[in-house]
Order: C-alpha cells, then sequence, then structure tokens
C-alpha cells in the first residue's frame, strides 16, 4: 500500500455557455499618475468611466490583479493545464477580484478555505471544488479600433462605435482539497457550496473517474465517495464531467 503522492492530479472538462448581465461599479478613483499609488487605486481610476452595463457577465480581467493567467483554464484540457489546489485558489481570488461591482462578488477565499478546512479537512473528508465562471477582457484592437479611448490615464467608451471592445471567455478549473490525502483511502466529498459559477445552467448529475481502477460513477452535489488507491500507479488524474438539465458536456481527453 502506498500513499497518494502530492502530486495528485485532478482535470475537469465540460462544455460551457456565455451569458450577460448589468452591475454597477463600486470603484476608488484618482486622477493623479502618481507612482505610489496602489495596484487597485490605479485600475479603478483606469476603468472607473467605463459603461459596466456593456461588459459581459459584469466581470472584467483587466480589473484584477492576476495570480494565474485564466487563459489556460478554458475547459480544454492539455498537458499544461492539469490544476491543483494552489491554482484553484489562484484562480478563485483572479475571478474575484475581476467583479466591475465588488459587492456582487462571491464569498472571499478566506471564508472559501474556512469551509475546506473546518467543514471538510478537520473531519478528515476531501472536498472536490470547481470554478466555472464566464469573464470579460478587452479586446487588442479596441484602442486601434477606436471602440475605448484614453484620456490621461482613465479609459472612455466610444459612443458611436459599431463593436463591442470586449471579448467573452471561460475560466473553469477543479481541485481537491488537499493535494496528498495521507492515506491510500480517501473520502471525497462534492460540496454545493463549492461550486463556483456564473452558468446558468442546472447541473442534473456529476460523473467523475477517480483513478482509482473502478470507472465512471455517477453523483450529485453533496455526494460523498469512499476510495481505495490499492494501485501502483505513482499519479492520479481525476476526470469529472457536468450533465446539465436537458445538454450534456462530456469529457474530451
Amino acid at each position: 500500500m502506498h500513499k497518494l503522492l502530492k502530486s495528485t492530479l485532478f482535470t475537469v472538462l465540460f462544455i460551457l455557455v456565455f451569458i450577460q448581465k448589468n452591475w454597477a461599479q463600486t470603484f476608488e478613483v484618482t486622477d493623479s499618475n502618481e507612482f505610489d499609488l496602489t495596484f487597485d487605486v490605479m485600475v479603478d481610476s483606469c476603468l472607473a468611466n467605463l459603461n459596466v452595463d456593456s461588459i459581459p457577465t459584469g466581470l472584467l480581467l483587466e480589473k484584477a490583479f492576476q495570480t494565474a493567467d485564466p487563459g489556460y483554464f478554458t475547459g480544454f484540457l492539455t498537458d499544461s493545464n492539469v490544476a491543483d489546489h494552489f491554482t484553484w485558489r489562484c484562480l478563485y481570488g483572479t475571478m474575484r477580484r475581476a467583479f466591475m461591482d465588488t459587492t456582487l462578488a462571491f464569498d472571499s477565499l478566506g471564508i472559501a478555505m474556512d469551509t475546506i478546512q473546518h467543514h471538510y479537512l478537520d473531519s478528515g473528508i476531501i472536498p472536490i471544488s470547481v470554478l466555472n465562471y464566464q469573464y470579460a477582457t478587452i479586446k487588442e484592437n479596441a484602442l486601434e479600433e477606436g471602440m475605448l479611448y484614453f484620456n490621461g490615464i482613465q479609459l472612455y467608451d466610444d459612443t458611436g462605435r459599431t463593436e463591442s471592445p470586449y471579448e467573452t471567455h471561460t475560466c473553469f478549473v477543479a481541485a481537491t482539497g488537499v493535494a496528498d490525502p495521507g492515506s491510500d483511502e480517501v473520502i471525497f466529498a462534492l460540496p454545493a457550496y463549492l461550486y463556483t459559477s456564473n452558468d446558468t445552467r442546472t447541473v442534473d448529475y456529476i460523473e467523475i473517474d477517480f483513478a482509482d481502477g473502478e470507472g465512471w460513477q455517477n453523483g450529485h452535489w453533496g455526494d460523498i465517495f469512499s476510495v481505495d488507491y490499492n494501485t501502483t500507479d505513482t499519479d492520479y488524474v481525476i476526470k469529472l464531467r457536468l450533465h446539465f438539465t436537458n445538454t450534456c458536456a462530456f469529457l474530451s481527453l
């Protein structure tokens, strides 16, 4: 019997849709170009005059201090975007900081981590956290084509534009709550609270392959799974696919 390695891997893939919502802005603004200002104040000041209603999903990546690049985590599996718990934490924080209206953001990373630790890990249960969020970015040609323009350090909409200056993208990442369970016999959970998403579709059921030789298992949010890793493998890639009501998202390897 061997212990799961710290390089335990969790990968997920499914098809996503875009949604749009309207938000209000909450910014700390300055018109100064001094370099002793914080990142948040400088970015907020730059973006404060944009029409938030025209920004898809209410999240703009340029507003966020990025601790991980969501562009690598689009819902399509590659050799370079396998995620662990640290990756999930970085992307969770990045997406939260991208909210144009911070009062509408999901729970802070601290609250999520407290839930993971005290509601699950302290009881010997490893939760699986899933982040499925759509966000916007400014198109590379938005300034060149006159969709947006600068006045000093502040960015403005061109009211006469005929094209949106924004592109909508998907950030999808999922991970187990720890990398090393410390035992071959592992209990996993699928907490609904740790499914963070602005996808309007309802999850019908979930399929999971725990890489334990048992193949795919069906489950739902709130389910608990007992898994025995009595194989000779050194790394485990857990795969998950979500099935939505009236639609289905398939894993692609």
